[in-house]
């Protein structure tokens, strides 16, 4: 029989590896899955680490290496897919393929300014004190309000530095980009733009799909991954 491939988990902004634990067991039976709290997410402490995107491939890049996953498949959401594309820019024979779900990729000063007006942790206990809840409960009631702030910062830096075309072609291996029809933080039009920059690329776009994982459909989702 032959073993089961490697599927590495990369999870969004503000979150941590338990936020596919309703997906995981959907795929155990294709996959040896594997999932990572990003440095500072959760319980994982930041150490030596930054709170940036390149910061974090490093660290997944070492997770794979110290592991030996021969050529994992990486599902990243949101910001793990980030992670996972700039991952596949910058190396060569680290991952197999990767596929991403609500990945921003036209990152810009303005758009990044936006994106951080709405971390700002005060904010985030008066109008949406469910989801500062939440919040602490992931990461830590000392601890939530640092990842709100550090992500704004990480924001901020992918406004004003971030993957180019140029990147985008360099990406060797397979990319499968899927985008929610109702999300309202990727822009489809540039995400399918950026997409056919890829040499090996595919373009999906999932029906009554909106941003927020938590309102996936898990089962459709695991269908096509357990495909691939």
């Amino acid at each position: 029989m032959n073993p089961k491939k490697n599927l590495l988990l990369l999870h969004g902004a503000l979150a941590d590896r338990t936020q596919f634990n309703e997906l995981i067991p959907l795929l155990e039976n294709e996959f040896s899955v594997h999932t990572i709290s990003l440095p500072g997410h959760g319980k994982e402490p930041l150490g030596n680490y930054q709170f940036s995107i390149e910061s974090f491939a490093s660290y997944v890049l070492e997770y794979i290496q110290f592991h030996s996953l021969s050529l994992p498949l990486v599902f990243g959401y949101s910001m793990g897919g980030y992670v996972g594309l700039f991952l596949a820019s910058k190396t060569e024979d680290s991952i197999g393929g990767i596929v991403t779900l609500g990945t921003k990729v036209d990152w810009t000063v303005e758009k990044a300014a936006k994106e951080v007006r709405q971390l700002n942790p005060d904010k985030i206990v008066e109008k949406v004190p469910k989801f500062a809840e939440s919040l602490s409960r992931i990461h830590g009631p000392d601890k939530w309000r640092d990842v709100v702030i550090h992500t704004g910062g990480l924001m901020t830096d992918l406004g004003n530095s971030h993957l180019n075309d140029n990147d985008f072609r360099n990406i060797k291996v397979p990319v499968v980009m899927m985008v929610g029809d109702s999300d309202v933080m990727v822009d489809l039009n540039a995400a399918q733009t950026v997409c056919d920059l890829i040499p090996v690329s595919r373009f999906v776009v999932l029906q009554n799909t909106e941003h927020p994982f938590e309102k996936a459909d898990f089962s459709l989702l695991a269908e096509f991954l357990n495909k691939l």
